[in-house]
């Protein structure tokens, strides 16, 4: 199948390297913007139709909806004016004229469509790789719309996915056919590509081993393993080690590999198969993006097995957590090779024997064959699944499993099973990634996270004061901006407390901000419930803790807070009591313990309670003081005060009104 000739008077869309635009080889200029590029690249590259409205919000997410319009009009008058001809509007609808465009993704996917000729496929393989010049629009940003970056990183990696493939499949035939200049050749450029393509480290060795290259067989081995185990943190799969064995010992080597596919037949359009399972309902995604794209960008360009999102009830774990399996699921090549996406929450504890039946009915597709009784074996056959077809698991409301009290961080009694799955999806040999949800942190994510690249851990805090604005004007809040920033901060950006709250303002007040402050915001009942829970599950010491931070009202030092406690605590208590509030996602560390510094290092380190978390615990401080009047008892009294002469006076004058 040859290249399609290139008709005069088309236009060339370059966007497999630098994009660029030309018309008979002279360059395409004058655009308006770099928004005004993106949104030419973009209509060609989907080749759909588009609604005003959906172009408006991917290109200008920050500004009001006529704002966004008028943007996008003015974008589509100079693309008019530079392209006349090209662009196709019927009222809400915008399209370009495809026929007459020739774009280099569109012949770079049609050069490896099937063909039963295999000298035919060789050649559009060949032209293929030669078309290749480049990442998607690389080096191409756009400012301030993360939803079209992302969209660029998922089609990067689908391309990039794809060309890994064609020269797999090339060097594959060159080997078979004896031409072992061709086949290293192209096995060097993939490798640059994709270091930690084993089967390309392997068919390398087998190509050098052959051809008496012995010695540089033995490099090339060294050279995988290392870049395994420093980046990746695995060891060569047994194939490797066996492969490596056969060199040292001198036996002869295969040609090639026995089960390498034929090279008609090459691409492959397969979308990712998606289990919800008791996934939500599509939630709105109040920003988030930065975050969205980060996690994608783990999954395609750094290939994780392990993410952890964790944070406070409410703060919207879930709501991302979904987002990107639907995204991932609609979208055209699911990056890095993603076949599959299984969702489960644990909200009702299921053992890890049942969950891993459950998945293992799903992978293996094998309805009448019951799974093994033994754990272990349950174990193996998951993550041969796992290696053999790339999944995404993702496992939602973790804490549901996690101890409370003293022991926050370990499983419960019934579910230790489920850290040596973590150890596994860390350590094991596989290709897949386990995604995680919680309010509680496992213990040793963090440190895992520190040593290995492939193990990511994003705890969530509240809203941008843009976004939580926003999120109040989407539920029908009016008034001054200073009212709505006012509650934004007041709930420390949670949208759950924001949602909430937008709801009483609009029953009690008719969506008035104003009204509703002037008043005095108080902490909405269900938002009480999501923190009630989080404070039953913690140590006694760490509710302590906690309390004293809500009576100092401003970030303490690690020292300051200790002093703060009646009963004298030995070091290890407190600062264990500290990392449980951390692993809790209750606290807002200040700068210097952003930066690295953690509570072992003393009085650098301080430490301070979410807005949102802060007037609750003193709502239920001075509950239970008021209780404790009602019924003669001084338990809380003897413990704590409302009024420390040792803070700045504008802190006790919130204490006094208190």
């Amino acid at each position: 199948m040859p290249i399609s000739s290139v008709t005069p008077h088309h236009l060339h869309l370059h966007l497999l390297g630098s994009p660029s635009q030309s018309i008979d080889g002279d360059e395409v200029t004058g655009f308006r913007s770099t928004k005004t590029r993106a949104l030419l690249y973009y209509l060609a590259e989907t080749g759909k139709t588009h609604t005003r409205d959906s172009l408006a919000a991917l290109f200008w997410p920050t500004f009001n909806e006529s704002k966004a319009n008028n943007s996008l009009r003015n974008a589509l008058s100079s693309l008019r004016k530079v392209l006349p001809g090209y662009l196709h509007i019927e009222g809400q609808r915008i399209a370009l004229n495809h026929e007459r465009i020739w774009l280099d993704t569109r012949q770079f996917m049609h050069l490896l469509q099937e063909t039963d000729d295999a000298t035919a496929a060789i050649q559009q393989c060949q032209a293929a790789i030669t078309l290749y010049t480049g990442d998607f629009l690389e080096g191409f940003h756009v400012d301030d719309a993360p939803d079209f970056e992302l969209w660029i990183t998922m089609r990067r990696e689908a391309f990039h996915q794809t060309l890994v493939h064609a020269l797999m499949q090339l060097a594959q035939w060159y080997a078979q056919h004896n031409d072992a200049t061709a086949s290293l050749a192209t096995l060097s450029r993939l490798l640059t590509l994709a270091p930690g393509h084993e089967a390309a480290h392997r068919l390398t060795m087998q190509v050098l081993a052959n051809t008496g290259q012995r010695a540089a067989a033995l490099l090339q081995f060294d050279a995988c393993r290392r870049y395994l185990v420093e980046e990746l943190g695995v060891d060569p799969a047994p194939e490797t080690m066996a492969l490596y064995t056969q060199l040292l010992e001198g036996e002869r080597i295969e040609q090639a590999p026995a089960d390498a596919p034929p090279i008609p037949g090459l691409h492959s359009s397969a979308r990712v198969h998606i289990d919800r399972g008791d996934m939500p309902g599509r939630l709105p995604l109040h920003g988030r993006l930065d975050q969205l794209a980060m996690v994608t960008k783990w999954l395609a360009k750094e290939r994780a097995t392990l993410i952890v999102i964790s944070g406070m009830g409410g703060i919207g774990k879930t709501a991302l957590a979904a987002e990107l399996a639907r995204r991932l699921a609609e979208a055209d090549e699911a990056p890095r090779g993603f076949r599959r996406i299984i969702w489960r929450s644990l909200i009702n504890a299921p053992t890890l024997s049942s969950l891993l039946d459950d998945w293992l009915r799903i992978l293996r597709q094998r309805p009448a064959e019951r799974p093994p009784q033994e754990l272990d074996a349950k174990l193996a056959l998951l993550f041969a699944e796992l290696e053999r077809q790339r999944t995404l698991l993702i496992l939602d409301n973790v804490e549901s499993i996690m101890n409370s009290g003293d022991s926050a961080g370990k499983f419960r009694p019934g579910f230790e099973g489920y850290h040596r799955l973590l150890e596994r999806i860390v350590h094991g040999r596989h290709q897949s990634c386990l995604l995680i949800t919680t309010r509680d942190v496992p213990r040793g994510i963090r440190r895992l996270a520190q040593d290995y690249a492939h193990v990511r851990h994003l705890p969530l805090t509240g809203l941008l004061p843009a976004e939580g604005m926003a999120l109040l004007s989407q539920h029908a809040l009016k008034g001054a901006s200073t009212a709505l920033r006012s509650l934004v901060d007041h709930y420390s950006g949670n949208p759950l407390a924001l949602k909430l709250v937008a709801a009483t303002v609009n029953e009690l007040y008719a969506g008035d901000a104003n009204a509703f402050w002037r008043d005095g915001a108080v902490v909405i009942d269900d938002m009480r419930a999501v923190l009630e829970q989080q404070f039953d599950r913690l140590s006694p010491l760490a509710q302590d803790l906690l309390v004293w931070l809500a009576v100092n009202r401003k970030p303490v030092a690690f020292d300051e807070l200790r002093n703060d406690l009646v009963v004298v605590r030995a070091q290890r208590e407190f600062v264990e009591a500290i990392r449980l509030l951390r692993r809790s996602s209750l606290l807002q560390e200040s700068p210097a313990t952003e930066a690295g510094i953690t509570v072992d290092e003393g009085t650098r380190t301080r430490l301070a309670l979410q807005n949102v978390v802060m007037e609750y615990v003193a709502d239920r401080l001075l509950g239970t003081l008021q209780l404790e009047l009602d019924e003669g008892k001084v338990d809380y009294f003897h413990r704590y005060t409302l009024l420390k002469v040792s803070l700045p006076e504008y802190v006790q004058a919130v204490q006094k009104r208190l």
